[in-house]
């Protein structure tokens, strides 16, 4: 077996490095919506936890394709796992999604991490900077209102 070129491994692992991300971000809607169910915000956070789905498809497509292992489990992301936590025993849905909004802020800033390397297949950049950067933009401007009060929290 041949060795890939570093320019696939630094792909692969830049695939693997984001999938760990999102699939934190999936952990921590996941626990938002079994936790509050039956609130207001519910329905936005569960469209956001579907595009976090949607991101986990499309970079286990990528690494796949380019001959990679995808990762499969986010693992253990304590810190922001014990800080989420946290957040959930606070009163009140506006700790919870200022929570998210950092979370999707870590994911924004690994996205645009990934696009100013320069051992990265521009068809990665280009799913990045199509794709999911955009849905990570998107979630954040909608968990500022929510966060703000633009959308109702019960």
């Amino acid at each position: 077996m041949t060795t890939p070129p570093s320019c696939t491994l630094n792909c692969i692992s830049t695939g693997n490095f984001l999938l760990l991300g999102e699939f934190s971000a999936i952990g921590a809607y996941e626990k938002v919506i079994a936790a509050r169910p039956a609130t207001s915000v519910a329905f936005d956070l569960t469209r956001i936890l579907g595009e976090h789905w949607l991101s986990v498809d499309r970079l286990t497509a990528f690494v796949s394709e380019i001959g990679g292992a995808p990762a499969t489990d986010a693992h253990d992301w304590s810190p922001f796992a014990d800080g989420f936590k946290n957040a959930l025993d606070k009163p009140g849905a506006g700790w919870t999604v200022r929570s998210l909004q950092w979370g999707e802020e870590r994911g924004r800033d690994d996205y645009e991490e990934a696009l100013d390397h320069e051992g990265i297949r521009e068809n990665l950049k280009s799913l990045i900077r199509d794709e999911l950067l955009t849905r990570v933009e998107n979630h954040i401007t909608m968990l500022e209102r929510l966060h703000r009060g633009v959308y109702p929290i019960s």
